[in-house]
C-alpha cells in the first residue's frame, strides 16, 4: 500500500509537501472496517481512498505529475544517454529554487516491510539517493543504501551499502551508475534482490488512469471480456452502478491482412504482431431485452457519454481491486453522476470485493465526495495557492472546524482555503 509521497521544489511546490494515505488513529472509519491495519508502528492504519481539492492552477495535476515523473525516472534513468539531462521542473518564482534540487520520496508497504525510497536531482545529476526499510512489528529501521554527491570531486559520490543486503561487489555498481541515473534503476540490472523488490513495487503497483486515453482503456476492458470470470465481474460492476444489461459482446475490428504478416521476414514478424496487438480495435455491444424478451444489441458508441466512461475505466479499476494496486486519477468523474462516482470510490472500501491493499487517489472539484459517509476528514486534502505563486498541500483534519455549517458551505465560504479567490 502507498503510505506517503513527498515532493519539493517541483512546479508549484517550492517547499516540501507531503501527501499521506495514513489514517488518524481516531478516524471514524475503523468500524465498519474501512481502513487497513498495517502492523507498522509508524503507520498503523492506512486508507483505501483519498481526494484532493483545489482551485484551477493550484497544483492538483502537478502532484499527480510528480508521482508519474518519479516513477518514469525510476523506470527509464538507466536507459538514458550519458549526456542526457534529467527532466525536472523547479519552482520558477524563486531564484534560489533554480539552483536547488527537486526531491521525490515515497513510503509504501511491500509485504512485511515498510520501505522509504527517495532521491534529489538537478538537471545534470542525481544529488542524493536513499533506501530505508522498517521491519513489521519491530522497532528501529535499516538503512539499505545511501548515495550523496561529493562536491569535492567531479562526478563522484559518497556511498553506503548495508552488508546485511549486499555482498562485496560495490565497485562495479558504483562505476556503472552514471551521474544522471539512479542506483535503484542500475542495481536492478545486476539482479540485486532487495532493489528488484522496491523497483517492481514502485513501477508496477501504482497505475494512472487517464480518462483522455479512452481508446487504450476501452481496449483493456474489451480484452478482459474474453475471460468468462472477468465478464461476470464487469456485468456485476454495471449492475452495481445501476446500468441494466443482460450481456456485453465484443467483436475485433480487423484492420490488417494476415497474408501481409506471412510475407514478412521472420525477424520482423514478432515485432509487427506486437505492434498490431497494441493497435487492435474492438466494437463493443451492450445487450438488453426488449418487451418481447428478445435480445437487442446496441453499440457502446450509442450509449451515453457517462456509460462509455464507466466501460472504459472498468478494466483498470477492477484489475486494481483484484490485484491490490494503487490507482491515481486526475479528474476521473467527468461525465459521471456524483452518486455513481461515490459508488466507485466505495468499491475500494468493500472488504468483500476489494483486495486489502487496493487504493484510489483522485483529484476533483466535486465536493459531495467529502461527505463523511463516503470519506473521513483525514482522507480529504486541499491545495492552496499562496501570494508568491507557491502552493501548500494539507489535510482537512489539520483545519480548525468549529462551524456547524455543512461541509460544502464551509468550503465555498473559504473556511479551509483551496478555492479560487474570485472578486
Amino acid at each position: 500500500m502507498l503510505i506517503q509521497f513527498s515532493v519539493e521544489n517541483f512546479r508549484v511546490f517550492e517547499t516540501r509537501q507531503t501527501f499521506s494515505m495514513g489514517a488518524d488513529t481516531n478516524t471514524n472509519r475503523k468500524e465498519p472496517k474501512l481502513v487497513s491495519d498495517t502492523g507498522f508502528a509508524i503507520a498503523p492504519l492506512a486508507h483505501h481512498n483519498a481526494c484532493i481539492f483545489g482551485p484551477n492552477g493550484a497544483g492538483k495535476s502537478s502532484l499527480v505529475e510528480a508521482i508519474y515523473l518519479m516513477i518514469r525516472f525510476i523506470r527509464e534513468s538507466f536507459l538514458a544517454e550519458p549526456t542526457d539531462l534529467i527532466e525536472t521542473a523547479q519552482f520558477a518564482f524563486s531564484r534560489n529554487s533554480q539552483s536547488e534540487p527537486t526531491v521525490f520520496e515515497i513510503v509504501f508497504i511491500n509485504g512485511d516491510t515498510l520501505c522509504e525510497y527517495g532521491f534529489a536531482v538537478t538537471p545534470d545529476r542525481v544529488q542524493e539517493e536513499w533506501l530505508i526499510e522498517y521491519p513489521k512489528d519491530k522497532s528501529g529501521h535499516s538503512i539499505v543504501f545511501t548515495r550523496d554527491y561529493d562536491t569535492t570531486k567531479p562526478n563522484s559520490y559518497k556511498w553506503y551499502f548495508n552488508p546485511k543486503y549486499f555482498d562485496s561487489e560495490h565497485d562495479i555498481w558504483k562505476k556503472s551508475t552514471r551521474p544522471n541515473a539512479l542506483f535503484l534503476s542500475t542495481g536492478v540490472r545486476f539482479n540485486l534482490e532487495i532493489l528488484i523488490k522496491v523497483y517492481n513495487w514502485i513501477t508496477k503497483n501504482i497505475i494512472f488512469l487517464n480518462i483522455n486515453s479512452n481508446n487504450s482503456l476501452r481496449r483493456q476492458t474489451a480484452r478482459l471480456l474474453a475471460d468468462e470470470k472477468w465478464k461476470k465481474k464487469i456485468l456485476k460492476y454495471f449492475f452495481r452502478l445501476d446500468v441494466e444489461i443482460e450481456d456485453i459482446t465484443v467483436e475485433e475490428i480487423k484492420h490488417f491482412e494476415r497474408s501481409m504478416v506471412a510475407s514478412l521476414p521472420i525477424s520482423m514478424k514478432e515485432k509487427y504482431r506486437d505492434e498490431q496487438e497494441s493497435r487492435k480495435k474492438y466494437e463493443v455491444y451492450f445487450v438488453r431485452k426488449d418487451e418481447q424478451r428478445d435480445s437487442v444489441s446496441l453499440p457502446l458508441s450509442e450509449e451515453s457519454a457517462g456509460i462509455q466512461v464507466m466501460f472504459d475505466i472498468a478494466g483498470q479499476l477492477l484489475s486494481a481491486i483484484e490485484k491490490g494496486l494503487t490507482v491515481v486519477v486526475d479528474e476521473v468523474n467527468l461525465g459521471l453522476h456524483p452518486l455513481v462516482f461515490r459508488e466507485i470510490v466505495s468499491m475500494f472500501d468493500n472488504v468483500e470485493h476489494a483486495h486489502s491493499s487496493a487504493q484510489l487517489i483522485f483529484t476533483s472539484h466535486d465536493i459531495t465526495m467529502s461527505e463523511s459517509e463516503c470519506i473521513d476528514k483525514d482522507q480529504v486534502w486541499f491545495i492552496n495557492k499562496e501570494s508568491n505563486y507557491s502552493s501548500n498541500l494539507y489535510s482537512y483534519s489539520e483545519c480548525t472546524d468549529t462551524s456547524e455549517l455543512p461541509f460544502h458551505k464551509k468550503y465555498f465560504f473559504g473556511h479551509f482555503g483551496g478555492i479560487p479567490q474570485i472578486a
